[in-house]
């Protein structure tokens, strides 16, 4: 039936994609058939009315299996709870990814390809609840770049910012390259990106504990699905315009 699923197929079409015997495959459409399923005429088979409506109902949870199939132990320890509702009903949009391993010298360091990709492109989204050593040094060397960002956090990792790297938060945010936002609710992932380079995706397991692995995907369908993540979580934010307001904010 998913073969039908985009228009009528000759035998010798079927048989040949699916690699089998027509002694084996008349049986299957022979019950097709009776199920009122498809119909075949001189040769070519075809969906009926019912068989289309199936099919309908068919394809999008084979989707979402094969999503998760392919890599369900990642999926079923990890906190995935945090992804809006509808985001979550879509997320096999998303489409191919790979989980990425951190080499044994990165494990709390920035994830090296993480970092690549930031370094790669010219527009990034970022949702962050954790940072690096190196993060500060990171965005304040992007910020002499053209990029083009939107940094969305929480209010103690600004404030940890301003304490420890006072001078280059300063620069940073007088760059006009990078902006910042103070989240308004409690970020429960570690972190996300979203740019020309793909989709970033870190998350904790279950038991609320990080790790360092990153879910990696490039594909189109990757990209419209993280805009619309970034989006919704900018909904709820506080932009900082400069360092004076960032001290009122925190005061």
């Amino acid at each position: 039936m998913l073969l039908l699923d985009d228009g009528p197929r000759d035998m010798e079409t079927i048989l040949e994609t699916l690699k089998t015997k027509r002694s084996a495959l008349l049986p299957q459409i022979k019950l097709m058939e009776e199920k009122h399923l498809l119909i075949k005429d001189d040769g070519v088979c075809e969906l009926t009315t019912i068989g289309e409506l199936l099919m309908s109902k068919t394809l999008p949870l084979l989707s979402m299996v094969n999503f998760f199939d392919k890599d369900m132990e990642y999926w079923g320890s990890h906190n995935i709870d945090f992804i809006p509702t509808e985001l979550l009903k879509r997320v096999d949009e998303i489409g191919d990814y790979a989980i990425i391993e951190p080499e044994l010298p990165e494990i709390f360091e920035m994830n090296r390809v993480f970092d690549e990709g930031l370094r790669r492109t010219k527009k990034s989204r970022i949702v962050t609840s954790i940072i690096y050593p190196d993060s500060m040094e990171v965005l304040h060397e992007l910020s002499r770049t053209d990029i083009d960002m939107e940094f969305v956090t929480t209010q103690k990792i600004l404030n940890k910012f301003r304490t420890e790297s006072y001078e280059k938060l300063c620069e940073t945010m007088e760059s006009g390259q990078i902006k910042f936002f103070i989240y308004n609710g409690k970020i429960r992932f570690p972190a996300f990106a979203q740019n020309d380079d793909g989709l970033f995706l870190f998350m904790s397991k279950k038991d609320g504990t990080f790790e360092n692995r990153l879910l990696l995907s490039r594909t189109p369908g990757a990209l419209e699905w993280g805009r619309e993540f970034f989006e919704y979580y900018k909904e709820d934010v506080t932009q900082v315009f400069g360092m004076q307001h960032l001290e009122k904010l925190l005061a």
